[in-house]
């Protein structure tokens, strides 16, 4: 189970977004484009610096709690964090601008 943590963890933060956001209050995937555009700008952005952060050991990743997958040195699960994790800020965002 381990193994799964990281996977877990991104999965749960991503589930209840996602059904929220089927919302019909909300309308948030009317939004899809410009989450897109965001998402995009920002792994553009973040993606490389953390590549190659891991790269020169300011931060690494505890291969006890990933599944062992990766691509550019990062774990699959840390290239899910950055689609899982701004999406939900972003709907919480939008759920204020709603509200």
């Amino acid at each position: 189970m381990d193994a799964w943590s990281y996977l877990l963890i991104n999965a749960g933060s991503i589930a209840v977004p996602l059904l929220v956001s089927a919302h019909p209050k909300l309308r948030f995937y009317r939004e899809w484009r410009r989450i897109l555009r965001g998402l995009a700008a920002m792994c553009i952005l973040f993606l490389p610096w953390d590549i190659w952060f891991t790269h020169l050991g300011v931060w690494g990743f505890n291969e006890n709690y990933l599944l062992g997958t990766h691509v550019f040195g990062l774990p699959v699960e840390e290239w899910l964090f950055f689609i899982c994790i701004p999406f939900a800020c972003l709907l919480i965002m939008h759920c204020f601008d709603v509200m």
